[in-house]
């Protein structure tokens, strides 16, 4: 009922540089028949339909697994004697009409302790990742495509949790993600084909959240899409990072500056901040007590000093690519490890799947906008096309917006769009959408805006739209066919603010305006000069 793999580097990899460096992790598959015991012995199939989601985790939780899959899962840990990551498999998630990456969950686990607290661990790992089909985020998905919660199974990949032990925390120094095609291209000498990456310092949470990353294209890794500037580098880059801390089990945070002293490969990954305005590369023995590491990976990516990372995601890309056939995305992390008194870089393939495109479309352009109203306009947009028929529009103003939690507007926003059912409508605001830190922007979910055609980020109010796509959320919301727009009113870009302010509001809320209009807008995204419109 399942079967185990252990770290192994395939044929696949023999003709990929450094191939002999690239590894898949020790990983075991449960099979939906699993699942479909569980339900089935506890007279809980169906229960989705019926519970809200936090009773139905509840539940799922009380609910104990037949005795003879417990003596498998007993079985089981006891060979992967290591820190492990449950991922979720779902029929339908590595469809290839559908994106759900990020919409189940994946849980990270010490496996620490007693065999009794190490199977305690692990039981409710499965059991919430077997809750997580029912999420809201997936009830939305699935009825935004048309798609009954009976037609969803879940498969789970027991997998080794790539990382290193420092201190009480266990991480690895590299991981992210990378896209073989990339679709949100910052400079004209990046092209589709070129692919994308993420790349964070910690266990690859941060990669796949709107949180800040390491962004680069393979054909040029050191054209940031950020810029050159030192300062614009430095508050670009991740002051934070992810941990399983392994006594406790809890995944923590800790500011970058706390690997200083626990962790010897920071050196690896870091650049140091000097006199306020240089970036240099720091000694390998280490950082003075002054030092300021600021995660760059430049070292890396330059020189492919201590791993060969770009050739190694391009070959890797490029390869699964030609199997499959069609665009791809894949999660990774990367160690380095002692062998022959030197620490050697591995990469370790950790999943992939078919990258969710958006259909080609037939070129478009801006037209003359002088004798428009025009609302939103940019020149750093991200999609390609045209919409004709949306009539709402969600906006909260740049200058307003502070004036409630960040997480209170979101479900505010939620609430909205949830009351327009399926219309589609635009959706404008400060700093980032889908942002897990409500300094930069307000924290909605997919499943609170998973209708909005068009996309609008406004700088503004010391927040910032990321310029670094390619998380879950936006892999979901292109996916859909919709719209980016990021708007830099300095930069000359067009925010029509007497406009806005000028229309009526439908709804109550102070900050959460709903305008809704007699003849729709017009949303014209011109893919290859990257220049957007909404105008009338």
């Amino acid at each position: 009922m399942y079967a185990a793999h252990q770290r192994n580097q395939t044929d696949s990899w023999k003709d990929v540089p450094h191939g002999d460096h690239i590894f898949i992790p020790e990983t075991t598959v449960l099979t939906s028949d699993f699942f479909d015991r569980f339900l089935e012995s506890n007279g809980i199939t169906g229960l989705y339909a019926k519970l809200d989601y936090g009773s139905l985790i509840r539940r799922y939780l009380e609910a104990p697994f037949p005795e003879e899959d417990r003596d498998l899962f007993r079985n089981l840990i006891q060979q992967m004697n290591y820190p492990l990551a449950i991922r979720s498999s779902s029929l339908l998630e590595d469809n290839l009409n559908y994106s759900f990456a990020g919409i189940y969950l994946t849980l990270f686990i010490p496996n620490h302790g007693n065999l009794d607290a190490r199977l305690r661990q692990f039981e409710i790992a499965v059991k919430r990742v077997y809750a997580s089909t029912y999420n809201p985020n997936a009830h939305a998905y699935r009825d935004h495509h048309g798609l009954r919660g009976n037609q969803e199974k879940m498969s789970i990949l027991v997998q080794r949790l790539v990382g290193t032990s420092y201190g009480k925390l266990f991480y690895p120094p590299i991981a992210g993600v990378a896209y073989s095609q990339n679709y949100f291209p910052w400079s004209s000498r990046i092209q589709t084909s070129d692919g994308l990456v993420r790349i964070v310092f910690g266990l690859g949470t941060r990669a796949v959240g709107r949180n800040y990353a390491r962004v680069f294209s393979p054909s040029h890794p050191m054209l940031r899409p950020e810029g050159s500037v030192t300062d614009q580098i430095v508050r670009y880059s991740q002051e934070q990072y992810d941990a399983l801390e392994i006594e406790t089990g809890e995944l923590v945070s800790p500011n970058v500056s706390r690997a200083v002293d626990e962790s010897r490969d920071l050196t690896r990954v870091c650049s140091i901040l000097r006199d306020y305005d240089t970036l240099v590369d720091p000694s390998p023995l280490g950082l003075e007590p002054d030092d300021r590491p600021i995660i760059t990976f430049n070292s890396i990516l330059k020189e492919g000093r201590y791993i060969p990372l770009v050739p190694m995601i391009r070959g890797v890309l490029d390869g699964l690519e030609q199997q499959f056939g069609l665009a791809v995305d894949v999660e990774f992390a990367c160690t380095f490890e002692e062998s022959e008194g030197a620490r050697v870089g591995h990469f370790y393939l950790l999943q992939c799947r078919p990258l969710g495109v958006r259909p080609h479309h037939a070129p478009v352009k801006v037209p003359d906008l002088r004798n428009r109203t025009v609302i939103f306009s940019g020149g750093q947009s991200m999609g390609n096309g045209e919409r004709t028929t949306v009539r709402h529009l969600i906006y909260v103003s740049p200058r307003t917006w502070r004036r409630a939690p960040a997480a209170q507007i979101a479900r505010r926003i939620g609430y909205i769009s949830n009351a327009l059912g399926s219309v589609p409508y635009i959706l404008a605001g400060p700093g980032r959408w889908g942002t897990n830190n409500p300094e930069l922007g307000i924290p909605v979910t997919y499943g609170e805006i998973h209708n909005a055609a068009v996309l609008v980020e406004i700088a503004a109010d010391n927040t910032t739209p990321e310029l670094s796509y390619g998380t879950h959320f936006f892999g979901d919301l292109l996916a859909d066919d919709s719209y980016y727009m990021p708007i830099f009113p300095e930069k000359g870009d067009r925010l029509n603010e007497e406009w806005l302010d000028a229309q009526p509001n439908q709804t109550n809320d102070p900050i959460v305006k709903l305008i809704v209009l007699k003849e729709p807008f017009t949303a014209t995204f011109d893919g290859r000069r990257r220049e957007a419109a909404i105008y009338l």
